[in-house]
This record gives C-alpha cells, sequence and structure tokens, in this order.
C-alpha cells in the first residue's frame, strides 16, 4: 500500500482505518495460525506507511503525535489548526514586521467566500481580503503593499529542501519525498507534490531565509527522458547543460535537453540526446545518437560547445558571416538513424510555415549550423527568391536555388524517388519555395514560406 505523494486528511483516516481492521483480524485469528501472523505483519506494514505519510503531510511534530494518538491509543481525531492551510505568502517589512497570508477556512489562492484570505501580522489576524491575484506570479521578488508598508517575500525552507526542489523539477520528478512535510509547510509544493506559484517564486530568485540570489541566475534548465534513461544520465545532461550556459557568449534563457533509449536491438546507437540552448535573439541546438546515453552526452555536448565558440566569435566579429561552402564535418556518424517506412505507412505528419528572414546564402549556413539542421529554407537577400542550403554527402555546403514547381503531393512522391534527407521544390498554389523531407521517425514533414 504505497503512498506516492503527500496525503490528505482523508487518506490518513485510511490508514487509520486499515490499521484497526489488520488488528481486530489478528486478534480473532487463531493463536499461532499463518493467518495471524499475516494479519500482524499487515498491521505493521500500515503503521509503517502511516509515519511516511505523516511526515509527508506535516512538519508540526506535535501535531504528528496527535495522529500517532489517534492511531495507536483510539485518541480524538486531531483538529488541524491554522497553520495546516497553505502559505499563500510569508514577507517582511523594513520595519522587521513578518507578514503571513493563507486562504481562510473556505477561501482558495484568489478568492473566497466574503474575503476568505487569511492576512497576520506579527501573528495578529489584521484583515480579510477576497482577492490576491499579485499571488499567482511565478516571478521572484513579490512584494505586497499592505497600508503604508511594504513586505518583501522570504522563504523559511531549508537550503537542502530548496535544493532538492529544485533539481526535481528540472528532471521532471515529483517534489522530493524526503523533504515534503518542510516543502508544503512553506507552502511550496500542494498535497499532490506539485509546484505551487509561491514554490516557483521561491526557485526562481529567493533562497532559503529571503536570502535574494545573486543576479543572473541560473537558466531554466528541463531535461525529459524516454526508455531506459537512468536518473544518472538525466543529472549528468542537467549538469552539462549548466556549465554550458554559464559559458554562452549570450545571455542565456533556458536550455532543454532530452534522453531516448530506443527499445530496438536491430538499432547499433539506440541512445539518442538532443539539446536546446536559448539565448537573445539566438537558438543552438544539437542532436546525435550513440550506443549508450554516457557517449550520446558528450556527443551532444561537444557539438553545443563548437556551437556556442562559433556563435561567440562571429558576435565579437560584429557578426562577420562565415564563408559559404565551408566544409561543415561529416556528421552522419553521431546522427540517429532515420526509421525505414514502407511510402503505404508513411504519412505527412508535420506541417511548418515561417515567415523566411532575408540573408546571404553564407548566413543561412551559419543559421542552419546553430539550429544543427540538415538544410535551411530561407530568402535570398540578393535574388528575393526562396532557397536552401544543406550539407552535402562530403561535409561541404551545398545551395538550392531553383526547384521544380509541384505540389505537395508530387513533391513526396519526388522524395521517395531521390533517397535524400530532403526535397526542394516551388509550391504551386503557392508560388513560394518550399521543403518536403524524411524525418527521423520514418514519417514526413512539409516546410512552407509565410
Amino acid at each position: 500500500m504505497a503512498i506516492d505523494s503527500a496525503v490528505s486528511r482523508e487518506e490518513l483516516e485510511q490508514l487509520v482505518a486499515a490499521y484497526r481492521r489488520a488488528l481486530t483480524m489478528h486478534r480473532s485469528a487463531r493463536p499461532g495460525s499463518r493467518a495471524r501472523r499475516r494479519w500482524l505483519r499487515e498491521s505493521e506494514q500500515v503503521a509503517e506507511h502511516f509515519e511516511s505519510a505523516l511526515d509527508a503531510a506535516f512538519a508540526d511534530e506535535e501535531l504528528r503525535t496527535s495522529w500517532r494518538e489517534h492511531l495507536h491509543d483510539r485518541g480524538p481525531e486531531p483538529v488541524e489548526p491554522h497553520s495546516t492551510r497553505p502559505v499563500l505568502f510569508r514577507g517582511r517589512s523594513d520595519a522587521g514586521s513578518r507578514i503571513e497570508i493563507r486562504p481562510g477556512p473556505k477561501g482558495d489562492i484568489r478568492t473566497g467566500p466574503e474575503g476568505d484570505l487569511d492576512v497576520r501580522v506579527d501573528g495578529v489576524e489584521v484583515e480579510r481580503l477576497d482577492r490576491a491575484d499579485e499571488l499567482l506570479t511565478t516571478t521572484a521578488g513579490l512584494t505586497l503593499r499592505l497600508d503604508v508598508d511594504e513586505f518583501a517575500e522570504t522563504f523559511e525552507v531549508s537550503a537542502e529542501a530548496l535544493e532538492a526542489l529544485g533539481e526535481a523539477v528540472a528532471l521532471g520528478e515529483p517534489a522530493p519525498r524526503a523533504f515534503a512535510g518542510e516543502l508544503t509547510a512553506d507552502g511550496l509544493i500542494d498535497r499532490s507534490l506539485g509546484l505551487t506559484p509561491r514554490g516557483r517564486r521561491a526557485l526562481a530568485g529567493a533562497g532559503p531565509g529571503g536570502a535574494t540570489r545573486r543576479p543572473g541566475l541560473e537558466a531554466p534548465i528541463e531535461i525529459a527522458a524516454r526508455g531506459t534513461v537512468s536518473r544518472g544520465a538525466r543529472r549528468r545532461l542537467h549538469a552539462e547543460l549548466a556549465d554550458l550556459a554559464r559559458v554562452a557568449p549570450r545571455p542565456v534563457l533556458f536550455a532543454r535537453g532530452e534522453l531516448v533509449h530506443e527499445d530496438d536491438p536491430a538499432l547499433e546507437r539506440p541512445a539518442v540526446a538532443k539539446a536546446k540552448i536559448g539565448m537573445s535573439g539566438r537558438v543552438v541546438r544539437a542532436h546525435v545518437a550513440a550506443p549508450d546515453s554516457t557517449q550520446a552526452i558528450r556527443l551532444v555536448v561537444d557539438r553545443l560547445q563548437r556551437l556556442l565558440r562559433d556563435l561567440g566569435e562571429r558576435d565579437e566579429a560584429e557578426r562577420r558571416a562565415p564563408r559559404g561552402g565551408e566544409p561543415l564535418g561529416d556528421l552522419s556518424a553521431v546522427r540517429p538513424e532515420r526509421r525505414s517506412l514502407t511510402s503505404a505507412d508513411r504519412e505527412l505528419v508535420s506541417r511548418k510555415t515561417f515567415a523566411l528572414e532575408r540573408m546571404t546564402p553564407a548566413e543561412a549556413t551559419f543559421e542552419m549550423e546553430l539550429l544543427d539542421h540538415d538544410f535551411y529554407l530561407f530568402t535570398n537577400a540578393e535574388t528575393g527568391a526562396e532557397n536552401v542550403v544543406y550539407r552535402r554527402a562530403d561535409g561541404v555546403t551545398g545551395l538550392d536555388e531553383h526547384g521544380p514547381v509541384l505540389g505537395v503531393a508530387e513533391a513526396l512522391e519526388a522524395l521517395d524517388a531521390v533517397e535524400a534527407p530532403f526535397f526542394f521544390f516551388v509550391e504551386r498554389e503557392a508560388g513560394r519555395g518550399a521543403v518536403v523531407y524524411r524525418r527521423y521517425d520514418g514519417h514526413d514533414g512539409l516546410i512552407t514560406a509565410a
């Protein structure tokens, strides 16, 4: 009977009922019998789960003691005090006064019957609010004004709990159960272990005790995983992206990584790593495959390092365009394998339309490199026509300026005929350049100009 989240009063009562039933069955069973031993083990297991539930539900030791007496000694059902209602805001004024806002008995984060938000200053209830929309913000450094006083938000959670919460969120995991009681008590997570707006504010910019972190916080880093990917691999990729974000040539707004392990014994390189770093005005991407996650992470990080270095050199040279036709290197050894589907099984599953920026072929080549694409559709600044730059088989940049006038269905047939990863054409109805391409999952995609 595992408990996977912070528990409610109803769930605690269910455990109490299960414990008492197990004890009753134990007493009624024949002494020395297998059934008697089984019910004793059941009661012990329920009691262990109950202790875990108390740790996740309440930080108040006095309240946990009341619940234990309710379980073991049939004491009265504990009455949860005001403090068990979630914290929506805690703050401190310049004069040292402390404010705390919680829902009233029937309120929620925004509104409640008859202004059901409980506001207390230095432990004394001063008023009730009917709305507090600012408490929904997730931006760090929230300040609330009450009459003539301003209260800057503070947090009481420990450094260890906040660090563990940030790590769990970055890895796409629930809040850590080991700190669930503490995090819930300070209003950073709810009873389902979900992050609250206050929790997002804490992670965005405030440390324990209200100490504000340094400006230029580490960019939000998200790691997704699919298949048999270890937690250690996710942690490594998270750490590597954090290191890259610190040395990027431009302010980093976000970083995202994805690790996939394909459950296909026919694949020689089943481990796939994708990564994206978003900066002011630029995004760099990398997409590789390797025999295992460790090698995939190393390859994707190496590629991102090169792209960031190239971007930094370009910025420092006042965006000097790279030379067209420069060898880009053979990426076939690290690219994921494209799945092979029959024409009957393939579908056009992706349609993208972009407003194409006017640029030179050399600039388009640079964009293709940063985005880690095999081709790049752009508007040629010199001719005004849609062109495509692409990686040739020998690693040198190619330029396709003229495509046949076709419908989309005809272009897909041409893609099959040429056995290439993409096919450039002029869409008959729109009269604009477009590209059909083969995705890594074996299906087809279409990119058109807006």
